[in-house]
């Protein structure tokens, strides 16, 4: 078992060798597999078919003194290439990737009843409709759907592009299905016990992605132990539930809302799984209640640059914008969070938006967000309550009648009878202009009764509307009582000298944040956790003065080996690595293996790339040059590139 252990490895499908031997697959037995039995034990089709073919070049069956040496350690290249190259050659081919993911599994419970006096093209149709609805709620949820099982599917989330935010979006899509399906259900007439209910399982923790085709064609496929556990947690949840482990509680546990049960047995695993019900999900603006927030230490530069700004327009009525800049997990949202603190205690009024890095996200885009908060409209608000908020605005003289048309598209409302041949009439030009204004004027007319502060976080994912907003609000606060504060990553600054000129050259205060001092990271880690001194010494250093780093460093320091990358932290590393073009992408991961610091002449050799220099790494912060080498820019960047190799 050893040997075929090593043999699986070699494949890198080695995630397959506890199956195996739970299974007594072993030399013997090997040969007589068949493409059915391996689907049966779970594994899916593109690894399927990789080992029958790699069973088959072992010999054959019943050959099994070929099989015993070619399942030695030995013998695991070709024998025409030497084991690096072989090693080099298949790296190149990308056959899979190390990847920490949510894995979500549903069907629909009691199909076969549901059915059972449908005809075929009927049963279709329904099954159809219900498994089109849940890969939707998938998709709109930076899911990828990886495959179809009858009535079901499967789907991941943090692959094949990394996101940090990966066990939050597969709960929203979860619940998303949920109302989908209700919504189907209801649109069929079923009800009683022949209604329509799917049942969902989550689970997260980190798989082998494997790419299957090219181009448009491309799927994606995931292995290993997470896989079953999450369609165990389907098979565990009742109709209309959505179950979850401990694991995707815990990555999601700052915006959800669960009920624990009673722990379940799950084959395979020694002790039960604690299961909980997912009940609801949280915006991030609510997951970031003041009680969530990390210790706040350091920046004693930037407080007290603000808070001398905070004075200037307290005395002097005019305004101007901020901008924090940083790495990820430098503390740019924290900082800002103690710049709000500090402006509500002096009398202003905090209005927040975030955009977000997947386009509009279901009516929260940052400024329809910012104008829902200056009408004092719940996040949760319905179509009810946003349509007398936009009566009110006009009735006190927020704003004009003749806005009102703009206002709607804001808010998400549909334009009455009236204004929809006035709207459809604009170009595009025209209804920006308008929106651009009304958000203005919204803004001067709130700052006259109280000075405001704006948090806009995330530019660097702005679209170009949105950033046209910015520089208009730019202007607008430097002629009110008001402070525009915006955070990006330097990486991906979009406020260049066009945007600059956008706003007439108006005041801009740029804050760029480096790492915390040591003895600010032994503050802020001892509000943080219990460990003992020496883990709390380790994770100081590894972090390198990153707050966020530090921070999920110790929270996971009891569940990791002290080598271990968590999967927070792997997870945004991966999100930048896959921005990359792929020369660059795959020059990281060689230079990855090379250690944290590397020659060119070294990376060049191994990426066969002679003529390959390092500035599109060193332009989106993850390398820097020293002397006439190259170091990663934080040692947990280049383990968590590493990290994503198969062995």
């Amino acid at each position: 078992m050893n040997n075929l252990g090593t043999w699986l490895e070699s494949l890198g499908l080695g995630d397959y060798a506890g199956i195996f031997a739970e299974n007594a697959i072993d030399e013997e037995v090997l040969p007589d597999l068949t493409d059915a039995d391996l689907k049966e034990l779970g594994i899916p089709l593109g690894h399927r078919k990789k080992l029958l073919k790699a069973i088959g070049a072992l010999g054959g069956a019943g050959a099994n003194g070929a099989i015993s040496t070619a399942l030695t350690p030995g013998a695991r290249s070709p024998p025409h290439l030497p084991e690096t190259e072989a090693s080099l050659a298949a790296w190149k081919r990308m056959p899979g990737e190390r990847r920490p993911v949510t894995m979500l599994f549903a069907d629909i419970t009691g199909s076969t009843a549901l059915t059972e006096e449908l005809d075929s093209e009927e049963t279709h149709d329904l099954l159809y409709g219900a498994t089109r609805l849940m890969c939707q709620a998938v998709e709109s949820n930076r899911g990828t759907v990886c495959r179809f099982m009858g009535d079901g599917v499967m789907a991941m989330f943090g692959a094949p592009l990394a996101n940090e935010h990966h066990a939050v979006n597969a709960c929203e899509a979860a619940l998303e299905m949920q109302d989908r399906i209700r919504a189907y259900a209801k649109r069929l007439g079923g009800g009683g016990d022949g209604e329509l209910k799917i049942r969902v399982g989550l689970h997260s923790g980190e798989v082998v992605v494997l790419k299957v085709g090219e181009g448009d064609k491309a799927e994606y496929d995931a292995s290993g132990p997470v896989v079953p556990i999450a369609a165990r947690m389907e098979q565990a949840a009742a109709p209309g539930e959505i179950y979850l482990t401990d694991a995707t509680r815990s990555l999601a546990a700052a915006q959800i809302d669960v009920e624990a049960l009673e722990p379940v047995r799950v084959k395979g695993i020694s002790k039960p799984l604690p299961i909980f019900v997912l009940r609801d999900v949280r915006s991030r603006e609510e997951g970031m209640l003041p009680e969530r927030l990390t210790p706040f230490v350091g920046r004693r530069a930037e407080i007290a640059q603000f808070t001398s700004l905070l004075d200037a327009v307290l005395n002097g009525g005019y305004g101007q914008s901020v901008y924090v800049r940083g790495e990820p997990g430098i503390g740019k949202t924290r900082l800002t969070e103690e710049f709000a603190r500090l402006a509500i205690a002096r009398g202003f009024v905090c209005h927040k938006g975030l955009v977000l890095d997947f386009g509009v996200g279901k009516g929260h885009e940052a400024i329809r967000a910012l104008v829902r908060s200056l009408l004092d409209i719940p996040l949760r608000s319905d179509e009810s309550e946003r349509n007398t908020a936009a009566d009110s605005a006009v009735q006190s003289g927020l704003l004009k009648l003749d806005q009102r048309v703009y206002l709607n598209d804001l808010l998400d409302l549909p334009q009455p009878v009236e204004l929809r041949t006035l709207y459809d009439a604009m170009d595009n030009a025209k209804r920006n202009r308008g929106k651009q204004q009304v958000v203005a004027d919204l803004v001067t007319v709130c700052a006259a009764g109280r000075p405001l502060i704006l948090l806009i976080e995330d530019v660097h994912w702005a679209q170009p509307l949105t950033l046209a907003h910015l520089a208009n609000l730019a202007v607008k606060v430097g002629n009110c009582p008001a402070i525009l504060v915006m955070t990006s990553r330097i990486e991906r600054d979009p406020l260049d000298a066009s945007w600059r000129s956008a706003t007439g050259n108006a005041s801009l205060m740029t804050m760029d944040l480096g790492p915390l001092r040591k003895e600010e990271s032994e503050v802020l880690a001892s509000g943080l956790t219990d460990v003992a001194d020496v883990w709390v010494r380790q994770c100081i250093e590894r972090a390198e003065g990153n707050p966020l780093f530090l921070e999920q460093l110790l929270r996971t320091a009891e569940e990791h080996a002290q080598s271990a990358v968590p999967d927070s932290i792997r997870s945004l590393v991966l999100a930048r690595m896959d921005r990359l073009p792929v020369v660059d992408r795959q020059a990281l991961q060689a230079a990855s293996v090379i250690g944290q610091r590397f020659a060119l002449d070294a990376l060049r050799h191994i990426t066969d790339q002679q003529d390959y220099d390092c500035r599109t790494l060193v332009g989106n912060q993850l390398v820097r040059t020293e002397g006439e080498d190259f170091l990663f820019a934080h040692a947990l960047i280049q383990e968590g590139v590493y990290s994503s190799l198969v062995k």
